[in-house]
């Protein structure tokens, strides 16, 4: 695809916004707000910019895979919940980070941009989880985690031209 396409697409995605919710069967809720973002502009800068002012409470996260690799587009979490011991810090830097990258390492849409257009695009995730959330199974907190992310992303997502930037993509 042309460079002209490419910066269509990227145009249009620069502060996009999506929320996403998911709930447990006994109402245990998780939250994630996204914002897409190019990373060579104003709304970029300022995500990455999070990362420069950390805070023991609420503390800014490189979202990765279980397996330790960098999910990809750059994905910075951020919490809405005060963390208020290394118990629940470590909850959400573990099984939570992990199901936000999951949510979007799976994402087909993404999956099939080019290097280059996936490496210019970066995504701010603020996650709430209430803190009690820790006190239940890590990997229900990542399901959690993973199903409100898919939501969000999708949310953010609609009206993209991705049949502009991938071959042969449907569209209507």
């Amino acid at each position: 695809m042309g460079r002209a396409s490419n910066e269509r697409f990227l145009g249009r995605l620069d502060g996009r916004v999506g929320i996403g919710r998911a709930v447990t069967s006994d109402g245990l809720p998780c939250e994630v707000q996204l914002v897409l973002a190019r990373r060579a502009t104003p709304t970029g800068a300022a995500f990455l910019s999070t990362l420069s002012r950390p805070s023991p409470q609420f503390p800014s996260f490189i979202a990765s895979l279980p397996s330790g690799e960098r999910v990809r587009p750059t994905t910075i979490v951020v919490n809405q919940t005060e963390l208020p011991s290394a118990e629940v810090v470590e909850v959400y830097r573990g099984p939570l980070v992990h199901g936000v990258a999951e949510g979007l390492a799976h994402d087909h849409q993404l999956g099939q941009l080019t290097d280059w257009l996936i490496n210019e695009i970066v995504v701010l995730a603020s996650v709430h989880v209430p803190a009690s959330a820790t006190e239940r199974d890590p990997a229900l907190v990542r399901a959690l985690a993973r199903a409100a992310t898919e939501r969000a992303l999708e949310h953010a997502k609609e009206t993209l031209p991705f049949h502009a930037v991938v071959p042969d993509y449907p569209h209507d």
